[in-house]
């Protein structure tokens, strides 16, 4: 950014100050200019702020925070994406900003935690992403407020290097009490935690916890569950995200008294898939022997679980609770599985959501078997290749109780199809 186009900036900044309340700012190169001292400075009144430069630290685009003479007072909702992000630089952010209350954070180096640990600078801060991959959620969408202070909801990647759990765990544990969504993916690091395991010893005590997904490394999946202990019965949302170990998430699943939606991600097995659909077999089972005033199960979503075959839907189909049902990825479900299931599911008459994703066996003699269930609201595909106008006419013109159709990436459909399906469904989307 040369100086004219500085100048132009700072000056619509300076004219804004009084009205501009949220602003977003992505630059694709590191030669920013504008500091972020320079923008609080223009923008007093600011209360959301994303400012975007991975190809930049956060230490080189704080500026001089002197500019700002003091505190800003109205900044609540910050969004910082950028290349490295230590905890020295992020806490001389944060001193400058001591009404936060949602600060998301990508970059992050672990001596991050140790500052939102520590919580001298921002004491109402509620919603936390320590290097998140995907969006996290607003302040509007929070539950119910009376809570008392504390971390709300915490956040870390969806997937490749996770928070360190000497770091992660001590935060879970001072914020039990008031957290109510965790999505934890921890490493291990470097610790030896069969030895040493005492991060582990006194259970998080987690007690307005409602959504909780976790993806620790195999070595501390057992311990990091077992320290959940059995203060779980406001958790309505679990998922288990990579999981090794089945029969430790499906003893916590028994716990949640209050589960309604459950999501298992590539779960697996050191035994090989078939041990690994054995396990998730014996999972259903056991959930649907419970008595019935402990079934409250309403979502079961299994995503790219390859071990996934012909006799977890089969035992699926004992889960009388269930109301949505979404299926993703390639596994080793058969199309006459999948039929198979969806007739006994109808009934159940319990099933009002299907959900289908990238399933090669998905063809039109299943959705033919979809067309059978009498109840069902809602029909979701994404990325199907293997169905046609048929199918999708089958289903269309058989279940009178369709409201909703949503097809995404499937491009095996007719226009004339999407046609008669957007004159037939009360809400039909194609993306």
């Amino acid at each position: 950014m040369n100086a004219n186009m500085h100048m132009l900036y700072t000056s619509a900044l300076w004219q804004l100050q009084n009205t501009l309340t949220c602003l977003e700012l992505f630059f694709a190169s590191c030669n920013t200019e504008i500091s972020l001292s320079s923008l609080l400075f223009y923008c007093p009144n600011i209360e959301k702020l994303v400012f975007s430069a991975r190809s930049a630290t956060l230490a080189s685009l704080i500026g001089d925070l002197e500019l700002m003479g003091g505190s800003h007072r109205a900044l609540v909702d910050l969004d910082l994406d950028t290349g490295i992000a230590t905890g020295e630089a992020l806490e001389a952010i944060l001193k400058r900003c001591p009404k936060l209350r949602r600060l998301s954070v990508f970059g992050c180096e672990p001596s991050v935690l140790d500052v939102i640990h520590e919580g001298r600078c921002c004491p109402d801060l509620v919603i936390f992403g320590y290097s998140p991959s995907f969006e996290i959620v607003q302040l509007n969408e929070l539950e119910d407020e009376s809570v008392g202070p504390g971390l709300r909801a915490l956040y870390t990647p969806n997937g490749g290097t996770g928070a360190p759990a000497d770091k992660l765990l001590p935060l879970l544990k001072k914020h039990a009490k008031t957290l109510q969504r965790v999505y934890a993916n921890m490493e291990e690091e470097s610790q030896d935690y069969d030895n040493n395991p005492s991060l582990f010893e006194e259970p998080l005590g987690f007690e307005r916890l409602m959504k909780l997904t976790y993806w620790p490394e195999e070595h501390i999946e057992t311990l990091f569950l077992r320290s959940l202990g059995s203060s779980l019965g406001s958790v309505t949302f679990f998922s288990p995200t990579c999981s090794s170990n089945i029969p430790a998430f499906t003893d916590v699943m028994l716990k949640l008294t209050s589960l309604q939606d459950m999501e298992i991600a590539r779960a697996s097995s050191e035994e090989g898939e078939d041990h690994a659909a054995s396990q998730l077999v014996q999972m259903c089972k056991t959930y649907a022997a419970l008595p019935e005033s402990q079934q409250t199960m309403r979502m079961l979503r299994f995503w790219y679980c390859s071990c996934l075959n012909d006799d977890v839907l089969s035992a699926m189909t004992e889960l009388k609770t269930l109301t949505t049902i979404e299926l993703a990825g390639e596994s080793r479900v058969t199309t006459q599985g999948l039929v198979r299931f969806f007739k006994r599911m109808n009934k159940a008459a319990t099933v009002k959501k299907v959900c289908l994703q990238d399933i090669d066996a998905v063809d039109d003699c299943v959705l033919n078997a979809i067309a059978s269930m009498s109840h069902l609201e809602t029909l979701e595909m994404d990325d199907m290749s293997t169905v046609t106008d048929i199918g999708l006419q089958d289903v269309i013109d058989s279940v009178k109780t369709l409201r909703n159709l949503k097809l995404e990436g499937c491009d095996t459909f007719s226009e004339e199809a999407l046609l008669y399906a957007r004159s037939k469904i009360k809400h039909f989307e194609k993306c």
